[in-house]
């Protein structure tokens, strides 16, 4: 299973170099686009990115992927370059290897369809785009955040967290694969799931958390295979789920490693906290000390809470679904599996136009 992701918030683009395009001396070319995602007190960043052989190289670009066969299975399949955007190839494409744009809002779209309207049915759904090539996705995301229109839009943003390794350390990229423009008053997120793996004596603690010092797989790209990277994980003392969760990351033995998924809250910023005697001045406390007021009148009168110091860490919620009934499982990796170090350590198209003048955003 895939580390996963799932973000709600507002999309918004550098001021420079959110589209990078680069070219390579073998023809190859690559389509970068880089969002900064808004959700409420968290900021995440986005990276997607697609390539594809230019002009002179045309006839090397294939579209290797999968469909569902009679029986519901897996089947490799081949789709030519120029029958990418064929609906009949694109809607038997498995699921998992596609993308989706949607810039209608699900509830707006189903009232138009309770209506009839067979001119605005068709309308709507065009807003609604798949892609089986990240690189048409790619272009067609930074049109849609390019649109001033689109700007305050609120977006349900969903995809895959890719880990690599450079310069001596690792590097994490939130790659989107399906995008959902939803309800404006929908609640801001920055959720996710994360397939661990650990050892023993990967727990430390501090005076209000638990620390796990957990990995997670990825396919490192150079060495041709599945490495790990150390992504430490952290839960408070006084959370429902952390007296359990402990007991889980305490159940490896010695070398031996084991397993577990958890689903996770990705945090970059400062958050609310509750208002304690620590975030009061002088002149608050010596009002407590008189006799004035109490610290419960002060929380009132401020809001209850204030922001804290920044904060960049992966809490976790619950156990993923897949280990809810079973808890954590055995592996055939060992402990010196977990640390070692991965393998040492993408370009002009033509412009295609594939989306006709009457497609809305």
């Amino acid at each position: 299973m895939a580390n996963t992701f799932s973000f709600v918030g507002k999309l918004s683009r550098k001021k420079e170099n959110a589209f990078v395009e680069k070219s390579f001396g073998s023809g190859w070319f690559t389509n970068e686009l880089n969002l900064m995602m808004t959700c409420g007190d968290n900021v995440q960043w986005l990276r997607a990115r697609g390539g594809a052989w230019d002009e002179k190289h045309a006839d090397k670009n294939k579209v290797m992927t999968y469909k569902y066969n009679e029986n519901g299975k897996d089947e490799a399949i081949t789709v030519e370059w120029s029958d990418r955007f064929n609906k009949e190839i694109v809607d038997s494409i498995a699921n998992y290897r596609t993308y989706t744009i949607d810039t209608e809002i699900k509830e707006v779209r189903d009232e138009i369809e309770k209506s009839g309207d067979e001119d605005a049915i068709a309308k709507s759904n065009k807003k609604h785009k798949t892609f089986i090539t990240e690189i048409d996705f790619v272009k067609w995301l930074n049109t849609v955040t390019a649109e001033e229109k689109t700007k305050d839009w609120v977006w349900k943003v969903t995809g895959e967290v890719e880990y690599s390794y450079g310069n001596g350390q690792f590097y994490r990229n939130f790659v989107p694969r399906r995008v959902y423009h939803v309800d404006p008053k929908t609640e801001p997120q920055c959720i996710g799931t994360i397939k661990t793996f650990y050892s023993s004596d990967c727990i430390d603690e501090t005076d209000n958390d638990f620390i796990f010092n957990v990995y997670t797989q990825y396919y490192d790209s150079q060495c041709k295979k599945n490495c790990f990277c150390e992504v430490p994980l952290v839960i408070a003392k006084d959370h429902e789920k952390a007296k359990g969760l402990k007991r889980q990351y305490s159940k490896a033995e010695d070398d031996a490693v084991r397993e577990l998924s958890v689903n996770v809250k990705y945090i970059n910023g400062a958050q609310k906290v509750a208002i304690s005697m620590e975030h009061l001045s002088d002149d608050q406390l010596e009002m407590i000390e008189d006799g004035l007021v109490t610290l419960e009148q002060i929380q009132r009168d401020m809001g209850g809470s204030v922001y804290g110091d920044k904060k960049t860490e992966t809490r976790i919620t619950d156990l993923a679904r897949g280990y809810v009934s079973g808890g954590s499982k055995e592996t055939a990796y060992e402990k010196s599996d977990l640390t070692k170090v991965p393998c040492k350590d993408e370009v002009k198209e033509e412009v295609i136009d594939i989306f006709d003048d009457s497609d809305d955003i």
